[in-house]
């Protein structure tokens, strides 16, 4: 039959074992999470540089129609036409929008537009008060209400 001595000295080698194998697990557990911080923050740099990569491809692309959108070298022909053509279709829409700007009437209710920078392409949340969210050209019902229904 075991003593209490061999009892107290099993019990203490195998806690001594079990710490051990705790302590290389809680190490383990500790290099894996900073292996996974360091993981992440490499994805999230690349992604940062990434989106450096975008705004320089933008600008590189603007200023390359500029110099060559009357000559472009062969395969981008359609590229420039194609830019061309919407710069054409937004210049006739925000000449559509002065004429009904000038028409409506108090024009300064409409000038409280917001085009980002091409460097910084910042959102703009400015919003118009609620009476000239209301306003419209020639109709003085509210938005806020339902149309009638018919039946």
């Amino acid at each position: 039959m075991a003593t209490f001595d061999e009892f107290k000295k099993y019990a203490t080698e195998k806690a001594e074992e079990f710490a051990g194998k705790a302590n290389i697990f809680a190490k383990q557990a500790a290099d894996k999470a900073k292996c996974f911080a360091r993981i992440t923050k490499l994805k999230a740099d690349i992604l940062s540089e990434k989106e450096i990569m975008k705004k320089n491809y933008i600008l590189l692309g603007k200023a390359y129609y500029e110099v060559h959108k009357d000559e472009p070298a062969d395969g981008f022909s359609k590229v420039c036409e194609d830019i061309t053509a919407s710069q054409g279709i937004i210049d006739a829409k925000e000449q559509e929008i002065e004429a009904l700007k000038n028409s409506c009437g108090d024009a300064s209710a409409y000038d409280a537009e917001c085009e980002p920078e091409p460097e910084e392409e910042a959102k703009c949340e400015e919003e118009k008060p609620k009476e000239e969210e209301n306003a419209s050209c020639g109709c003085d019902a509210p938005k806020d209400e339902e149309p009638p229904k018919e039946e």
